[in-house]
């Protein structure tokens, strides 16, 4: 991020850190639960949160209160196919070792974790977009602003480290809030997706405003 770190009230924006690893681990479950990367266990997102901010090419930030809480996060990626590819290289036998219990206690999910270790974010066919991949706010304080901040300065920091545009994919049906909320920040439909399991998507796209004079 920038040396002026966003904020919003009493709440401020900053760079995720190992000592937050917990924290966004534990929020993460409380957010998504019955999403499969939920199912797979604290262990295996807390290898995942690590091995995206060891990723040159990833990004991860969290929003904090005065007291130090940790009320959200957004994650994503500046260049997802090196991303994720780095991931497997770097990390590849670490996320091996965290996935056997999963697996073991549900067998079909085996081929739903081979699809998501090879997923790219649905990329548009344009090239040099940003992946924002997650984005989680504390319940009780949803509604305040903090999401708003999260996205805003992931979007400013991609922006500035020279994405062409953001990207993201959230559930079509029955999420009218979270389809509005990216609508209302600028975010246009791109396209609808049908992932394997039958499950219909979203892609939002951001794309920067034109310069004063050239709309």
């Amino acid at each position: 991020m920038s040396k002026e770190e966003g904020q919003t009230g009493s709440c401020r924006c900053r760079p995720m850190t190992l000592d937050d690893l917990d924290r966004v681990v534990v929020l993460h479950l409380s957010t998504f639960p019955g999403f499969f990367l939920s199912f797979m266990g604290s262990r295996f997102l807390r290898e995942f949160y690590r091995a995206t901010l060891e990723d040159p090419g990833s990004l991860a930030l969290v929003a904090q209160d005065d007291r130090q809480d940790l009320l959200g996060f957004v994650v994503g990626h500046i260049e997802p196919q090196g991303s994720y590819r780095r991931l497997l290289f770097r990390r590849g036998w670490a996320f091996g070792m965290v996935s056997v219990l999963p697996v073991i206690r549900r067998p079909k999910i085996l081929p739903r974790l081979l699809r998501a270790v090879w997923y790219r974010g649905n990329p548009p066919e344009e090239i040099g977009g940003a992946l924002l991949a997650s984005l989680a706010v504390t319940p009780h304080k949803q509604g305040r602003g903090l999401g708003k901040l999260l996205v805003s300065s992931f979007v400013s920091e991609c922006q500035s480290r020279g994405a062409a545009y953001v990207y993201l994919t959230t559930d079509r049906d029955d999420n009218p809030s979270v389809n509005s909320f990216y609508r209302k920040l600028g975010w246009t439909l791109d396209r609808e997706l049908m992932t394997p399991e039958g499950r219909w998507l979203n892609r939002f796209r951001y794309d920067w405003p034109l310069p004063s004079g050239q709309e």
